[in-house]
């Protein structure tokens, strides 16, 4: 029977990505109570935007803004302080007040689903809701997120390296709820074409993102993700309102990746250190009964941790109940036949004692599956996204020699990978259709093709190719078809007159 990939990182990191679903679901239109047993749930105000299908825009020729970067939606260096921003992002976490079901559904519904000409600011239930968030630009809830977002660095401080997996993290629902309130003032200052106001905010969003994405754990990374995600629809209405300022150049000029991961994947590289310093020990060749013992206390306590989870049902089919010795009398052959597959001499294998077997066996088969997973790291997400399903398909095999120290420990990159890669991609989709609208306003109308624009085209992160585009009459189509079976996007995109609008 195949053993289950049922391992406590995996575990965290799908409980994760269920939770960050949420706002991830949110820029793309599904509903967090949907599907909730016994809740009172209100007639929706508007219809959800769904997370499939093609995203339908109206948009206006407008060209390149002068100055170019006047809208530059991340903070510029004189617009940063020296400080650690994560001090100012978790008071903003103690001062959230809490919300009620139907004003979190309000919430989800307004800053998603609503069409900005419905959203009105003199509308009681809206205007409580803002009001809890704080009505002025000078509410503390509102200071504590902004000036987290104008620090220069970031270090939540977490105690990894000590607790390794079982480390507390800074309440990652929280930060998704603070992005969400945060996009419903952006589109509001976007319907008033306050686009200082707006771009201010957005620069908060997008710096909150991006320090997450600077924290020690993938599941930070994720989240910081989907808030990116909830900036980038802020950044379609933007787009689709009439008279508003081209950013072709300021969404250029966003770091790729916004959310950069590199840092969390190298202390996922090292969780299992982490969590159980005795396997510094046993790599050093410090092998013992007593660190066996203290091994397999520790496995047991993060499965614990695992089966503690809400909603996971985790059965084992490896021996999970098995005592320290009884489980080493069970791997003892698998580990010395791994050990003579990797050069040892056979009667030197004999020889040694049990708990050298066992341990060079734990940590040296545990390094071979660990980098078997982790190279695919430095590809571009396209690329990766081919090679992790196929290693992850192989080590869940019957016959794979890697231990279950391997099975628990490593997480599921695979998904992750492309996830992360979402939000630039649509970045670029962003940045392709304000430069359609630059060539409109000198040409009245869409290009055949993309190549007839003569700003630069971006790349698709996702396949590494180019973005796929047609022209049918008036209608545009912006498409990416995703690295994997459905995980692409669309835009069909129609030309709005030109207008002129006061102060533009």
């Amino acid at each position: 029977m195949k053993r289950k990939m049922h391992w406590v990182r995996s575990v965290m990191l799908r409980s994760a990505v269920i939770g960050l679903a949420l706002p991830a679901a949110a820029a793309m239109g599904q509903s967090p109570a949907a599907g909730v047993q016994g809740a009172a749930e209100p007639k929706p105000r508007w219809p959800a935007r769904q997370n499939t299908g093609p995203i339908a825009l109206m948009i206006s020729p407008a060209p390149q803004a002068r100055p170019a970067l006047q809208y530059a939606l991340l903070p510029p260096p004189e617009e940063t302080q020296k400080g650690n921003a994560a001090v100012k992002y978790l008071t903003a976490t103690q001062e959230m007040p809490a919300f009620t079901s139907e004003e979190s559904d309000l919430l989800s519904a307004a800053y998603r689903d609503a069409p900005l000409a419905e959203l009105s600011e003199t509308d009681p239930k809206i205007k409580a809701l803002r009001g809890k968030y704080g009505g002025s630009s000078g509410s503390p809830l509102r200071y504590w997120l902004r000036d987290g977002s104008r620090m220069d660095g970031v270090d939540w401080e977490t105690k990894l390296r000590s607790n390794g997996a079982l480390a507390l993290l800074p309440s990652m629902g929280k930060f998704r709820t603070l992005a969400q309130m945060l996009a419903l003032e952006i589109r509001f200052d976007i319907k008033r074409h306050d686009w200082a106001a707006a771009d201010d905010k957005l620069k908060t969003g997008y710096m909150l993102a991006k320090h997450l994405g600077a924290g020690e754990t993938l599941i930070e990374s994720l989240v910081g993700e989907a808030i990116e995600g909830v900036m980038n629809r802020c950044v379609e209405d933007w787009v689709a309102e009439p008279g508003s300022p081209n950013v072709y150049w300021p969404l250029t000029n966003v770091p790729t990746p916004i959310v950069d991961f590199r840092r969390a994947m190298s202390f996922e590289y090292g969780m299992a250190y982490f969590s159980m310093p005795e396997m510094t020990e046993m790599k050093a060749g410090h092998y013992s009964a007593a660190e066996w013992t203290q091994t397999w206390a520790h496995l047991q306590e993060l499965q614990g941790a695992v089966n503690s989870l809400p909603g996971e049902n985790n059965p084992s089919d490896w021996k999970q109940d098995l005592a320290g010795p009884g489980l080493g009398v069970w791997l003892y052959p698998q580990a010395k036949a791994y050990l003579v597959q990797k050069g040892t001499a056979a009667d030197a294998v004999e020889k040694m004692p049990v708990p050298e077997a066992l341990e060079r066996y734990f940590v040296e088969s545990f390094d071979e599956a660990r980098d078997e997973e982790f190279k695919w790291i430095g590809l571009p997400a396209y690329q990766a996204a081919v090679g992790m399903p196929q290693w992850e398909k192989e080590f869940s095999d019957e016959g794979n020699s890697a231990n279950f120290l391997a099975r628990i420990m490593l997480p599921s990159l695979a998904k992750a990978t492309i996830i992360i890669a979402r939000g630039d991609r649509q970045i670029g989709m962003l940045r392709i259709i304000e430069a359609m609208r630059v060539y409109a306003a000198a040409n009245g109308k869409f290009p055949a093709k993309l190549e007839d624009m003569q700003l630069p085209v971006a790349v698709d992160p996702t396949t590494g190719n180019a973005y796929q585009y047609t022209l049918n009459g008036d209608t545009a189509t912006l498409e990416s078809v995703g690295a994997q079976k459905g995980d692409g996007m669309r835009y069909d995109l129609r030309l709005r007159p030109s207008i002129s609008l006061p102060g533009q």
